[in-house]
């Protein structure tokens, strides 16, 4: 073969593969282009897997309940949660009155009770249930438990001998309540000196 034909066919080849490599370069550029993105590698933030929720995080059921919602029914989970944030925030209230709320005759807040007042007060703010301005009606009007029984929320009597007084239980054997016009409202063990000699029971406002 003529030396000038072979220099034209190895030219012909180089050109041949300059223009493949050129063609399967542009294959791939068009490829990424159209790829979906599903193909694309996750980024940091969506590989991470979401917080899981915390465990035993409190349900808000109080603030459905001031929305409307109906409370749950006894014997649920759900009940449960119910009266113990009612209860925790009856206490509450009551706790904020001790030392700073004065004893008046009649009262009913929210910086003077007299005693009957005090509890229908802490309750309707706390707890959204309306009770009589009368330690007698409280007492007559709702289901009674024994000391056994007692939880922080319930009602405290005193009505023996003719006393007519009722006040807040906290728990751990102490109460508050708005004593008189000399003491105002304080905490007082549930069993002391005058209280213990009338003492007559506690009463339920809420049950679950």
């Amino acid at each position: 073969m003529p030396h000038a034909r072979r220099r034209v066919l190895r030219r012909t080849r180089v050109l041949t593969i300059a223009c493949g490599l050129a063609t399967l370069a542009g294959g791939v550029a068009t490829l990424s282009a159209t790829a979906p993105a599903a193909w694309a590698a996750p980024s940091p933030a969506a590989a991470k897997p979401a917080a899981a929720a915390t465990p035993g995080a409190a349900v808000p059921v109080l603030a459905a309940l001031r929305a409307g919602a109906t409370p749950p029914s006894a014997g649920s989970a759900a009940r449960a949660a119910y009266v113990a944030q009612v209860r925790a925030r009856v206490v509450k209230v009551a706790k904020s009155k001790a030392g700073r709320a004065r004893y008046v005759a009649g009262a009913s807040g929210p910086n003077a009770f007299d005693c009957s007042g005090f509890t229908r007060y802490v309750w309707q703010k706390g707890g959204g249930r309306s009770l009589v301005h009368y330690s007698v009606g409280q007492w007559r009007s709702l289901p009674h438990v024994s000391a056994r029984q007692a939880r922080p929320g319930d009602l405290v009597f005193f009505l023996r001998g003719g006393a007519h007084h009722v006040g807040l239980y906290i728990g751990k054997g102490r109460m508050v309540h708005a004593a008189n016009a000399r003491a105002d409202v304080r905490v007082d063990r549930v069993h002391a000196s005058w209280f213990g000699a009338h003492f007559t029971g506690y009463a339920r406002v809420i049950a679950g």
